[in-house]
């Protein structure tokens, strides 16, 4: 079955100003219909809106223009089906003033000569309807008030701005809202005067008033100025103020410089210099903290100055300012550096630290840093009791070092610092916190110890205990990470207690003490042995290691090694598969065997402390230990050990007969040459051999004749 036409028109806010609100409405008879497609007949202008649930849509074209006149009709847009196009509606405008507008609805072309049907609707707007417009209006207000907003012309302008700030980055989330006091309305959002996005009252909820307007992520090209308006059905509102959008990191940044600065007096006027890298460019002040630009300048140089008249304590702040080009896109520079402006009429309190530690021992080196928020000024330090101070001048951070090397007796003492600024200034100037500088080394070292002990669990209560060798003196409770003496005391003994209530997981570290006496103050003792607490209920686990290695050899056992980090404390192995643990041991060394391969598997060990000896420790990491080849290696099992002791034997037995079968072979004799003094030999005879009856075998014949023989050897 083919889509039904759907049907066109055309609605103004009539009689007051056709002219100014002309919205085009498209509307199918078909309910399944989901979207409307309006066209300008021979022009390729097309417009899409989806259908609402009066399955109709509109078409604002806003202030009629000769550029409007034309002949549209439009179609309706279903699953897979495209209606047949509506009548058509043209526009003529022979003047678009107040003196007439013309609308023609009917058919096109021939049909309309050849007797065709068609309507066509003429407004006039003459002089005389603006005189009976007035005295309807003055009727309305005089006697009974009512009608009076059928005479407007526009709305009221609406309220538009960003949720962030329009000076964004590349890549950065923008959310523009347009909003307004009138109810069930449609907006529209311009980008440099031409129309951009727009979101139907019908997509709205009942009473909806705002419209946001989203772009993901912002490109370079996105920059320029934005605008909103609303309509209802007949009547416009006016356009929003614009909203400049700058999109940033295109330039190089700017240099920002505050005169007078960075701490001015309240009531006094403050110059911001803005120094750019380009001409004629647009230029922004920012303020961290606010999410418009405070101030916009224009200028044909590369550079501009922004006048904050009369600042007063809300002013204090950091500012920053950009420049960006307004004929492609509002592509902006980098943001400046900030600077911070502080209105007062004193300095900013600084605070001064030592970094190692403002315990030192002796000999070595430490930095005293005064640190403040204020940039641009010099320090100074002072050191109690001492009429010359230390500077720095020109500091160009907020820090300012001051370097003492080789540091001895003659260093220690109390320090703190202030401002300096070089300029005549009638702002005041406050001193920062005192720092007490201690070089250890002088006195013989004191010992720490802790109470209960040094597992404590989190919540409970701590004691630690300095003991000295000498009396009236100042023990001072250090902790290792801490550029600042925990705690100081100065009882009437040689001990003092350093209480810790309700201790906490923080509280774990590694502690020690040092003391001085009172009649020489900072000049203190060696520090104490550190002591290392732990606020926990279960104490670190050990590390498990072994010895030579994690590889059985034939014959050969292993040390496991398990070790902590708390002394006083009881080690456990334990074997995988094993219920109970298998042994114990207070210096942590477990030998290890491999008789009969049940000593191959993993192991584990953990602690715990004598004193405490309810409270374990986590277990190790697991250990494996392995055959000679590896985890699959052959096991070295008793049925080894017999099978090479037979293979023993074997060998044994055959030596044996070998031997003896040796024994059964020719022997070899020595004789000697006596008689005629020839050299040795050695004669080889056959076993169980008769010599003939009277021979002589010590005769040349004889042996010649005979059935031995001789071989020369020389000895």
């Amino acid at each position: 079955m083919p889509t039904p036409k759907p049907e066109l028109w055309a609605e103004t806010n009539f009689p007051l100003a056709p002219w100014k609100n002309l919205t085009l409405w498209c509307r199918s008879p078909s309910g399944s219909t989901k979207e409307f497609v309006l066209l300008k007949d021979g022009t390729g202008w097309i417009a899409t809106r989806p259908a609402s649930e009066q399955v109709r849509a509109a078409f604002p074209l806003g202030a009629l223009t000769q550029s409007h006149t034309g002949s549209y009709h439009c179609h309706s847009w279903e699953e897979m089906a495209v209606s047949e196009p509506s009548e058509a509606l043209e526009l003529v405008g022979t003047d678009l003033e107040p003196r007439g507008l013309v609308l023609q609805v009917g058919r096109r072309g021939p049909e309309l000569g050849e007797g065709g049907w068609g309507r066509e609707m003429d407004f006039f707007f003459e002089p005389i309807f603006a005189i009976l417009a007035i005295f309807f209006l003055f009727f309305n207000l005089v006697l009974c008030h009512v009608f009076v907003f059928y005479l407007l012309e526009m709305y009221p302008k609406p309220f538009f701005k960003t949720w962030a700030s329009p000076v964004v980055t590349p890549g950065a989330r923008v959310t523009f809202n347009c909003s307004t006091p009138q109810q069930h309305m449609s907006f529209i959002l311009y980008k440099d005067g031409s129309e951009i996005a727009s979101s139907d009252r019908s997509w709205a909820s009942p009473g909806a008033s705002a419209a946001h307007f989203l772009i993901t992520s912002v490109g370079t090209g996105d920059g320029g100025n934005y605008s909103c308006r609303y309509y209802d059905f007949t009547i416009w509102s006016e356009p929003s103020d614009p909203v400049e959008l700058v999109v940033t990191e295109f330039y190089p940044k700017p240099i920002l410089l505050a005169q007078p600065g960075p701490v001015v007096l309240p009531g006094k006027n403050v110059t911001l210099h803005c120094q750019g890298a380009f001409q004629d460019m647009r230029f922004a002040l920012l303020q961290e903290g606010t999410q418009v630009p405070l101030q916009f300048q224009s200028t044909s140089g590369d550079s501009v100055d922004f006048l904050l008249h009369t600042v007063g304590v809300e002013d204090s702040g950091n500012y920053s300012c950009v420049y960006y080009e307004t004929t492609m896109s509002n592509r902006g520079s980098h943001l400046s550096k900030p600077i911070v402006i502080w209105v007062t009429d004193t300095f900013p309190k600084p605070w001064l630290f030592a970094e190692p530690s403002s315990v030192v021992p002796m000999g070595q080196n430490v930095t005293l840093w005064c640190q403040g928020p204020v940039h641009g000024v010099g320090y100074i330090l002072h050191k109690e009791r001492e009429a010359t101070s230390v500077q720095l001048w020109g500091s160009t951070s907020k820090d300012g070092a001051f370097l003492i090397t080789n540091i001895s007796g003659a260093n220690i003492g109390r320090y703190s610092c202030c401002y300096h600024p070089d300029w005549t200034s009638p702002i005041k100037i406050q001193p920062s916190n005192t720092l007490e500088l201690i070089v250890t080394g002088l006195l013989p070292k004191p010992s720490l110890l802790a109470q209960p002990g040094p597992i404590v669990a989190p919540g409970e209560n701590m004691t630690f205990q300095c003991q000295g060798e000498l009396p009236d003196s100042t023990f001072v409770l250090l902790k290792e990470g801490t550029q600042e003496p925990l705690e100081q005391q100065s009882p009437s003994g040689y001990r003092a207690d350093f209480w810790m209530p309700a201790v906490r997981g923080d509280d774990s570290g590694v502690y020690s003490c040092v003391y001085y006496l009172d009649s020489a103050p900072f000049a203190a003792s060696n520090r104490s042995d550190f002591l290392e607490i732990w606020v926990t209920d279960k104490p670190p686990k050990p590390l498990l290691s072994a010895w030579p290695s994690t590889v059985f050899k034939l014959g050969k056992d292993i040390t496991l090694q398990c070790r902590g980090p708390l002394p006083g404390v009881e080690f456990v192995l334990e074997h995988d598969g094993e219920e109970a643990p298998q042994q114990f041991s207070e210096d942590g060394d477990f030998i290890i065997n491999n008789v009969e391969g049940k000593g191959i598997g993993n192991y584990s060990c953990s602690y715990r402390l004598q004193a405490y000896p309810d409270i374990w420790s986590e277990p190790s990491d697991a250990l494996e230990l392995v055959g000679a080849a590896g985890p699959a290696a052959q096991e070295c099992t008793m049925g080894n050990i017999v099978r090479s002791s037979l293979i023993v034997v074997v060998v044994v037995a055959l030596g044996v007969v070998l031997a003896i079968e040796w024994k059964k072979w020719p022997r070899l004799r020595t004789r000697d040459s006596e008689t005629d003094g020839r050299d040795q030999t050695i004669a080889l005879e056959e076993c169980n051999q008769e010599g003939e009856p009277g021979t002589n075998t010590s005769s040349p014949s004889s042996v010649s004749q005979g059935t031995s023989v001789e071989l020369p050897v020389p000895i």
